[in-house]
């Protein structure tokens, strides 16, 4: 009797959401075999899955380098629409969910005349299978702390994979043949998402401006509306669709490490975001309803028939509002369509008006909205991380425009750090030799096209080199594709050692360093490369490589607190620390000061923000011609190779070009142990900023510091010196 009381139950069960599917949208159609039977598509709509490889990424989640990312997606379109161009939306689900459980929401929005692409991330997804093989498992931090690091890092992932699957919507539809094949309208595109895959929606519209919408459905990473080191908004019109949100109770705060505060500032910290939007934003609740409203009334995420039911209201409501905003801003239909969707379906539509950076010429007030931006979300990233300290400093046009120092450069001492402290600047230096091979070269004391041979006799005793070798050019070392491994073999018996000897251990280490591809045929980063340049500079040039950086580089810019020994830099010097883990380090950084062997004119020198603000100003084109004219250093930043097959990064003398989402910036980065830093300027929008910290690992990250914040930055410069 039990028995057959359970079952009863569960066919009642089973019939109550048959009921529920189809009285949500109507009957059902059939799809492609990849469709999965318990979830179906709105009538006149097809659906297939499809599994995408980005030959231009590789997975950063898994161990072996030769896996690419790949993704699983499916794609609804409408039946009745065959031959039509139709606009794109790209859609992320939430933590651990899949497309699939979104489909009466996507199929409706294909019917009305969408291209949808749902997205399954791989290592964020429970059970995908990209093939026949075993299911692919969530990735997870190694330690409970690192638990929004790493999460902030998927969101990164999504939000490429979003990107990637509109540029591959973009190549299907414009192919002779196939299900895409001339009814895809990608100028019309919109990045639509819920839960985590909304904040990788917003991430997405940030980096890409081929979105025209953004569609946030109550988005939230780990209890928070978003990241706080977003440091501008999207750059598409955004809405922000939610539900209604009981107060959590303290366990639920706790598991989302969250405190009561930020809770209550939920609103004033997703406002703030949105003000940030492009064109605007809009916000609207659905109401008395629960996070996963947006999924299928028969999901699993549905307990009982009531909450099944009032899933239906509130699928309905939240699909009437989202083609509302989309037909609004992909159709151009007028604003009174959204308002009266959400009159009818939903309650209190926000329109918060956009914050946006000036179009006209730059002024005080827009500059200093990013300013405050970069300050906000340094203070965030440091108030989590808390070890050391950390300097910014802001270059507009010819001249620092702000600077400020955070936390401490002596922890123990109570030293604050500040724009005057002493910082190791790494691999940054690489930027001074390249200034003094362009300086040589201008006057003809050398050509880009000399072998190093010619100035450094020691190059001749590299391992693999054999008689019939073609010579590694000074180009080539400076640009990294000479062909030299990263370090010497014996790294360690030629990186530790006094600096007056730093010639020494150089001519020792080239005999232990190998070439591992002919030279010139491809980039591979090498800081024995880059010392073997120095040496051979300061050959040609008669000097000394240190003597002659600092009487011809830094001397002329006015860098007095700048120099290759912490006493020469002429400054209160920040104490370093080594975060590996949980064991914090100050014994290797302290030792180091007294010399790192050959690692001079790769990684040697010390500065501080106010100085290198010189520097960057110096690139930016507003240095004295003295150090170098002014047609040397345009031509210099023309000249490029790239570094991936994706043409995403390429290396020039001295400096590496980056494009991040839809900013290029060049710059460099270094990191020696106990110190990190980053230059990022722009030269056509004329705005550059420098990170240095006094810790070597640790949560801070100075690079996406330093890349958000120049984003803000060019944001504020005239349109026609943007890129």
């Amino acid at each position: 009797m039990t028995l057959m009381r359970l079952v009863t139950r569960e066919l009642r069960w089973c019939a109550i959401r048959l009921a529920l599917v189809i009285a949500t949208f109507g009957s059902t159609t059939a799809t492609s075999e990849a469709q999965t039977s318990l979830y179906s598509d709105a009538a006149g709509v097809r659906s297939w899955s499809e599994v995408w490889v980005d030959s231009a990424r590789k997975e950063s989640l898994t161990e072996n380098p030769t896996d690419y990312r790949s993704l699983k997606v499916r794609i609804w379109i409408p039946i009745s629409k065959a031959g039509v161009r139709l606009p794109v939306v790209v859609f992320s689900p939430g933590y651990s969910m899949s497309p699939e459980e979104y489909s009466q929401l996507l199929s409706e929005i294909a019917k009305r005349g969408y291209i949808v692409v749902g997205v399954t991330h791989p290592y964020d997804t429970r059970g995908l299978r990209l093939s026949d093989s075993v299911p692919i498992p969530v990735a997870q931090p190694s330690l409970d702390r690192d638990a929004f690091e790493f999460t902030h890092r998927l969101v990164g992932i999504r939000a490429g994979d979003m990107q990637f699957a509109l540029g591959r919507v973009h190549v299907l539809g414009h192919a002779p043949t196939g299900r895409l094949s001339s009814i895809v309208d990608d100028s019309r595109a919109a990045a639509l998402g819920h839960s985590r895959g909304a904040v990788a929606a917003l991430e997405a519209c940030k980096q890409d401006g081929r979105f025209g919408a953004c569609v946030a459905l109550d988005g939230g990473v780990l209890g928070g509306p978003y990241y706080p080191n977003l440091l501008t908004g999207p750059r598409a019109p955004t809405l922000w669709l939610q539900a209604s949100h009981p107060s959590p109770s303290e366990s639920q705060l706790a598991g989302w490490k969250m405190t009561r505060a930020q809770w209550d500032s939920f609103d004033i910290r997703a406002n703030a975001l949105l003000r940030l939007s492009r064109g605007g934003a809009w916000r609207a609740t659905v109401p008395d309803t629960a996070h996963y409203l947006f999924v299928n009334p028969a999901s699993r995420h549905f307990q009982s028939a009531a909450d099944s039911m009032q899933g239906v209201a509130s699928l309905k409501a939240a699909t009437h509002i989202t083609l509302a905003f989309l037909a609004f801003k992909l159709r151009k239909k007028p604003e009174s369509v959204l308002v009266r969707a959400v009159m009818s379906s939903g309650r209190g539509l926000m329109q918060l008006a956009s914050d946006e950076f000036s179009r006209a010429a730059p002024d005080r007030r827009s500059l200093a909205r990013a300013i405050q931006l970069i300050d906000s979300t340094i203070t965030a990233e440091y108030a989590r991380d808390g070890v050391g300290g950390v300097a910014v400093g802001v270059v507009v046009n010819d001249s620092l425009f702000w600077s400020q120092g955070y936390g401490w450069a002596d922890t123990q001492r109570r030293i604050p750090a500040t724009p005057a402290t002493v910082f190791r600047i790494g691999s940054v230096t690489k930027q001074f030799t390249a200034v003094m091979l362009l300086q040589l070269a201008s006057r003809a004391a050398v050509r880009l096209t000399d072998p190093v041979d010619r100035y450094l006799a020691a190059a001749t005793r590299l391992r693999g080199r054999d008689l019939f070798a073609q010579p590694i050019t000074l180009f080539q070392l400076a640009t990294h594709t000479a062909g030299l491994a990263r370090e010497p073999d014996n790294v360690n018996a030629y990186a530790r050692g006094k600096f007056t000897a730093w010639t020494a251990y150089l001519d020792s280490a080239l005999a232990d360093t190998r070439l591992v591809d002919e030279p010139g045929t491809r980039y591979r980063y090498s800081n024995i490369g880059y010392a073997m340049l120095g040496r051979a500079l300061g050959n040609a040039a008669g000097t000394p490589y240190t003597d002659y950086v600092r009487d011809r580089i830094l001397v002329p810019l006015r860098m007095t607190h700048t120099g290759f020994t912490s006493d020469s830099a002429a400054g209160q010097l920040a104490r370093g620390y080594a975060l590996n883990g949980k064991t914090l380090d100050t014994i290797t950084p302290s030792r180091e000061h007294d010399g790192r062997g050959f690692r001079v004119p790769n990684g040697g020198l010390y500065s501080t923000i106010e100085d290198m603000a010189k520097f960057i100003s110096f690139e930016l084109g507003a240095g004295p011609e003295s150090v170098l004219p002014r047609a040397v250093l345009d031509s210099n930043f023309r000249r490029r190779v790239y570094v991936n097959a994706a043409m995403t990064d390429a290396a020039g003398l001295g400096f590496v070009t980056v494009r991040d989402g839809s900013l290029v910036f060049d710059g460099h980065a270094g990191d020696v142990s106990g110190y990190q830093a980053i230059t990022a300027f722009d030269r056509r929008a004329r705005r550059g900023i420098v990170v240095l910290r006094n810790v070597s690992g640790g949560t801070l990250d100075s690079y996406r510091v330093a890349v958000e914040g120049l984003r803000a930055l060019v944001d504020t410069a005239p349109p026609a010196a943007r890129r």
